[in-house]
C-alpha cells in the first residue's frame, strides 16, 4: 500500500504540519487545564502524548479519516499550538478541535500580528 504524502502549510508566519515525536516534550509542556479536559480527556504523560503522536502519524501515512496538525511559528520553530480534524464522525462533515494552551499564549501573540490595511484618508 502506499503512503499518503505528509503536508506542511505554511503563510511564512506560522507552519501547519503534522507532530511528530520530536515534537512530543513541547506538546506535554503546553497541555493547560483545558486542553487535558476537552482534548486529551485528562492529564497527559510522556507515555500518553508518544502513544497519541503515533497514532496521528499512523493516521496520516495510512489516509486515515483524523488529522492532527501542530501550529509552529515560523520565526523560531516552536509548537504554538494544535488542531485536530474527524472526518468519521459524519458523512460530509468533520469535527475540528484546537488548543492553544496558555503557556505558548505569548509566543502566539508575538508571531502572529494583524495585517493592516491601507490607510484611508477622510
Amino acid at each position: 500500500m502506499e503512503r499518503a504524502p505528509i503536508p506542511s502549510v505554511t503563510d511564512g508566519i506560522i507552519q501547519l504540519r503534522p507532530l511528530t515525536q520530536a515534537d512530543a516534550t513541547a506538546h506535554l509542556a503546553g497541555e493547560d487545564d483545558e486542553m487535558a479536559k476537552w482534548l486529551s480527556g485528562g492529564r497527559s504523560t510522556p507515555a500518553t502524548v508518544q502513544t497519541a503522536i503515533a497514532s496521528f502519524e499512523e493516521q496520516w501515512h495510512s489516509a486515515g479519516p483524523r488529522r492532527a496538525f501542530g501550529v509552529f511559528a515560523c520565526s523560531n520553530g516552536q509548537l504554538i499550538g494544535f488542531v485536530e480534524a474527524n472526518l468519521e464522525l459524519l458523512a460530509g462533515h468533520a469535527r475540528c478541535g484546537a488548543g492553544h494552551p496558555d503557556a505558548l499564549n505569548a509566543a502566539r501573540k508575538q508571531t502572529r500580528a494583524p495585517k493592516r490595511g491601507p490607510e484611508r484618508g477622510v
